[in-house]
Parts: structure tokens; sequence; C-alpha cells
């Protein structure tokens, strides 16, 4: 049609819409997240703990990554430093970042973080505490937006050369 195109999809359960307005540029992904090694190896720090793929539980492709986080504490966090460097300067400070978190309880979690950049020590990062259309979160999966214009900037981020990328889970120990 003269507006774009829509569609609603249904995966695993988790019902999405997609719209692409006319002239938009497709989507890119920095990770699918479903395997510790398929694209860069991801580790977990801070305090969590027990970081596996489960593939029982996830919205897309095979698998999700999964950890526990220690009572102890007030965040955890995985991270990828060494994923497929991919350009991102279409997006810069137009485009956002959109991640499925799946939260067993929403009693202890305050907020989720997410830094995306080219290394560990330059990045953008931005903290949401609602889903990606501000509504609270729910125990189950959440669909977080972490729009890159009025993020923060540690270092330079140089968006042609995006490889790194660490979700923190910020919480009430």
């Amino acid at each position: 049609n003269d507006l774009g195109d829509m569609s609603v999809e249904m995966d695993s359960g988790v019902k999405t819409i997609s719209i692409s307005p006319i002239g938009q540029k497709a989507g890119i992904t920095l990770s699918t997240a479903d395997s510790l090694t398929d694209n860069g190896t991801w580790s977990a720090g801070g305090n969590a703990i027990n970081l596996e793929a489960d593939s029982n539980n996830f919205v897309a492709g095979s698998a999700s990554l999964k950890f526990d986080i220690s009572a102890a504490g007030s965040s955890a966090y995985i991270q990828n430093s060494t994923l497929t460097q991919i350009d991102a300067t279409d997006y810069e400070d137009v485009g956002s970042l959109f991640i499925y978190a799946y939260i067993p309880s929403v009693t202890i979690i305050t907020s989720i973080e997410a830094r995306w950049g080219s290394s560990s020590t330059d990045y953008n990062y931005r903290t949401v505490s609602a889903t990606h259309d501000n509504t609270a979160f729910v125990v189950g999966w959440n669909l977080l937006r972490f729009d890159w214009a009025g993020s923060s900037e540690t270092g330079t981020n140089i968006a042609s050369a995006q490889d790194y990328l660490r979700v923190t889970f910020n919480y009430d120990g």
C-alpha cells in the first residue's frame, strides 16, 4: 500500500507487529543470542552465574541465553565483545536496539541496561525500566527498546564497527 508494509506475527506465543514505512531501511541483526559461541563468545559477569543456551524457552532462532542471578548484589550481565563486526552507520542516532528478555519475577528487576559499540570501552548505553511500549515489565517475555538517539556514550563508539553487546539486569538484591 502507499504507507508501507505491516505484518502481525506469532512466534513461540509472542505476538509482534512489524511496520516498515516506505523508504525505511530494513533492520540489521547484531546478534541472535541463541548460542554461547556461534557469533563470538558470550560470557556472564557481575552476579550472573550458570550461563547456558536454552533450547526450550526462546522467541526466535533455536535457543535463548539463560543465566541465574546470585541473590547478593545488584546487577548481573551477559556480554559478547567478539561479535562479527557490522556497519550501523545508517542507524546511528536514529535506530533502536531491540532485545527480548525473559523475566521470571518482576518483583526484583528494577531496570535493564544495554550497551552496544565498537568495543567494551567505546559504546553507547541506555537503561530502560519498562517495555518498548512503555508498559511495566511482566513475568515472561518482554520486548525492550533502546533508542540510539538520546543514549549516553562512553569513549568513542564507531558506528561502522559494531561488535560489542552487553545486557545488564539491575535488581534489588
